[in-house]
């Protein structure tokens, strides 16, 4: 039955339809209906959606459709929003500043805790080697060795995902670690992301704006599910059933999919800046640093000459690249 309906809507309306249908909308009805039959029992839908003509029932369809896209593009619009209140960056209320102090605190202490406990682990590798002599390590030091190296990997990843300069550090995990892939830029090149981003996104080759396109979607569909794992708590006369998934569900979301996509996007920017910000200095004919040691002082001019209009005392534009010759056989016919 629903098969001739769709085929009678036709194939390519079916299609752009579930196009504009996103993942979290889709939970958020179907957690609505489970707890709307949980609430009625009594109800056959099965025999009431036989009495129905294929009017009514076309019309379902379509008003099932308009719900369905208008909560995905409601939560689309949300997750911006919200992913900003879970990096921290929350209203500048005065009740919310010791808090927000204390989250800080914290984080910079624990960033200290794990740095340390790295540097110790760091210092008592090349003591262990050194004592191991000819005779073979006994298998216990071996496997003690083996979780320390694991330890300290650990350790590693957890103080990379905080900014080099305490000062901005952020009171969430997800707000730090994207942070961290904002100040990299400057700290390592001198480069200010926010700033020199959208030059260096008019420079990206088209694979590198894909992948930072693929690994932001995903970032904010997995914050789309936890705001619609949050606004399932409107289902709860029905059933208190719901509090399970609005409860539970928003921090399992969390942990397991907003953390390691907020991760991954924040090293494909910080490989954009590697690889590509060259190229910004390149398309503005400004001189590319020569050396390391002097990219900071150089990435600190770009920065300027971008944001104020200021440049560096005595800069001379290099010469504009020439422009490749048409191909052969494209001259006006």
């Amino acid at each position: 039955m629903f098969g001739t309906l769709l085929e009678s809507v036709g194939k390519d309306t079916t299609s752009k339809w579930l196009t504009l249908i996103r993942a979290p909308a889709v939970v958020f009805w179907v957690i609505g209906a489970f707890t709307w039959w949980l609430a009625h029992p009594d109800v056959d839908v099965r025999a009431w959606l036989r009495r129905e003509d294929a009017v009514t029932l076309l019309a379902l369809l379509v008003v099932a459709a308009a719900l369905l896209i208008g909560t995905s593009v409601l939560m689309d619009q949300l997750a911006r929003p919200l992913l900003r209140l879970l990096e921290g960056y929350w209203p500048p209320w005065l009740w919310l500043r010791p808090f927000r102090i204390r989250l800080i605190a914290r984080a910079i202490d624990r960033q200290r805790e794990w740095y340390g406990e790295w540097r110790r682990l760091d210092d008592s590798r090349p003591a262990a080697t050194a004592a191991s002599g000819p005779t073979p390590t006994p298998s216990k030091e071996v496997a003690a060795s083996a979780i320390s190296d694991h330890r300290q990997v650990v350790l590693d990843q957890l103080v990379h995902e905080f900014p080099a300069d305490e000062v901005s550090t952020m009171p969430t995990r997800v707000g730090n670690i994207l942070r961290s892939s904002e100040t990299y830029p400057k700290e390592r090149y001198g480069l200010d992301a926010v700033i020199v981003w959208p030059a260096l996104w008019l420079v990206l080759p088209e694979t590198t704006r894909d992948a930072l396109g693929v690994c932001r979607r995903s970032l904010d569909q997995s914050v789309s599910v936890v705001v619609a794992l949050a606004a399932t708590l409107v289902w709860l006369p029905w059933s208190w059933l719901v509090l399970i998934p609005a409860v539970l569900g928003p921090p399992v979301v969390h942990q397991v999919f907003v953390i390691p996509r907020a991760q991954a996007f924040a090293q494909v920017v910080r490989a954009s800046f590697d690889i590509h910000r060259l190229a910004v200095y390149t398309s503005l004919r400004f001189p590319t640093p020569t050396d390391p040691d002097a990219e900071p002082t150089a990435g600190a001019h770009l920065t300027s000459y971008l944001w104020r209009g200021f440049s560096p005392q005595g800069l001379t534009f290099t010469p504009a690249s020439p422009e490749p010759p048409p191909p052969a056989g494209s001259g006006p016919l």
